[in-house]
């Protein structure tokens, strides 16, 4: 994932992509359960991080469906926009050793010659799919909880255990995306063993994040 991928930093520079702090450290908690439910600060590249993870699984494993679900249609338009980013940097002599080339492309999916698809949409309704990241959960469970639960009760339902779905978001008071953490937190602190269709949480919090780090005093505010 760090040499063949690129991205568009904080200030606008397309670079190439590395794994930031976070990202590794949901990266580590990825491998130990494939579900996984994330609190977090703003800005930690965590979308970033899954949207890069699954377009490389779509770009070897055929017939592959995966969803990206953002809170809104502005979101959504970001992360195809992204997508195709990663996509059109794709160095050409790897996407010629894999024969892979992009057979749709519009507002709502991403498609590849090995069967592969990337879909991205504010919803999911009923839809088959092997992998799952659901962005700013809180918000969407706050904004419209309707939409909250046709997904827990839907989508969540219809994807197998072992695939990989990942549910982040910053909190956003009590909602489906609280309840859910909760859920999860208790299971760990009593030392529960996951099953296929249970959550392991990470909390990603800000004072870890480098970026909120300075070296120059600041005078707490009010």
């Amino acid at each position: 994932l760090n040499n063949l991928y690129t991205i568009v930093d904080k200030d606008g520079n397309r670079i190439r992509f590395r794994m930031n702090y976070a990202q590794h450290v949901v990266y580590a908690a990825s491998l130990q359960h494939p579900r996984l439910i994330i609190l977090k600060s703003r800005q930690q590249g965590i979308s970033t991080f899954w949207l890069i993870s699954f377009l490389d699984d779509a770009m070897v494993m055929t017939d592959i469906n995966v969803g990206l679900m953002a809170q809104g249609k502005s979101e959504a338009s970001t992360l195809l926009k992204r997508t195709k980013l990663a996509w059109d940097e794709f160095d050409d002599s790897i996407k010629n050793f894999l024969s892979m080339r992009l057979q749709r492309d519009n507002t709502e999916e991403v498609g590849f010659s090995n069967g592969a698809t990337l879909f991205i949409r504010t919803s999911f309704r009923s839809a088959t799919l092997q992998r799952l990241h659901i962005s700013e959960y809180g918000k969407i469970a706050k904004a419209t909880p309707e939409r909250a639960k046709e997904t827990k009760t839907g989508t969540l339902q219809a994807i197998r255990p072992g695939n990989t779905v990942v549910i982040e978001s910053t909190a956003e008071g009590d909602n489906d995306f609280k309840a859910m953490w909760m859920q999860a937190e208790e299971a760990v602190a009593q030392g529960k063993q996951l099953a296929g269709k249970d959550f392991l949480p990470v909390f990603l919090s800000w004072l870890d994040d480098p970026d909120c780090a300075s070296s120059s005093p600041e005078e707490a505010s009010l």
